[in-house]
Formats: structure tokens, C-alpha cells, sequence
């Protein structure tokens, strides 16, 4: 079975490492991109993705209010959701795990230790 990933990013050089990454993990999945909270809201009203990983840093609503705003709906509630940025200090991370967040990931320096990480989330 496929697995779906949400990936909810303002730079779309982003979902192309991400994809590549991916390529290195052994099971199926598939990628869904947003390229703003507010287009990945409209879009969860039709898909449940298995996984979302959320940008922090994005313009006009930052990943953690992003990440509330879907914590609230109720169809995906258990979800994992992931945040995903170049930089997450202390109080980033705890207030993501505070507001429900799965992992905090920082965006790795390779491909390779993306793939790895990818592999840890995902199995």
C-alpha cells in the first residue's frame, strides 16, 4: 500500500530534495505539495495524508500556527505531523511537541542524511 506525504513548503526547491530523498526509502510513497498553509488547509478537506511535514519559516502563517490549524481536524488527529526547517532552536521545538507536533526535524546538509531520516520517521 502506498503511503500519501504532505509536504507544505513555500519553496518548491524544497519538495524536489525532499522527493529525491524519498527515492532512497525502501517503501512506497507518494507526495501531495503545498505551497502554503492556506493552500494545504483547502487541500486536507479532500486528502489524509499518512505524514505532513510543515515548514516553519513561511510567510504569513508560520508551521506551528500551520500545524494547529490541522490539529484541529478531526479526520487527522493521529497523523504525524513533522516540522521541517533549516533552523528549530529550544523553544521552537518544545512549543511544536506542545501543540502536538510528532518530530522536529532540521533540514539536513545532504541528500543521503535526509534519505536516512526519512527512514527512521517512515518505518
Amino acid at each position: 500500500m502506498v503511503k500519501q506525504i504532505m509536504i507544505i513548503d513555500d519553496d518548491r526547491d524544497e519538495l524536489e530534495i525532499f522527493l529525491e530523498a524519498l527515492e532512497g526509502v525502501p517503501a512506497p510513497y507518494a507526495c501531495t505539495y503545498a505551497q502554503s498553509p492556506e493552500e494545504a488547509m483547502i487541500m486536507l478537506g479532500d486528502l489524509q495524508p499518512d505524514y505532513i511535514f510543515i515548514d516553519f519559516n513561511m510567510p504569513r502563517t508560520n508551521g506551528l500556527e500551520c500545524l494547529k490549524a490541522i490539529k484541529k481536524l478531526e479526520q487527522l488527529r493521529d497523523t504525524p505531523l513533522i516540522i521541517y526547517s533549516n533552523s528549530i532552536n529550544d523553544a521552537t521545538r518544545r512549543d511544536a511537541y506542545s501543540a502536538g507536533a510528532a518530530s522536529c526535524i532540521v533540514k539536513p546538509p545532504t541528500i543521503e542524511i535526509l534519505t536516512s531520516m526519512l527512514k527512521n520517521i517512515l518505518d
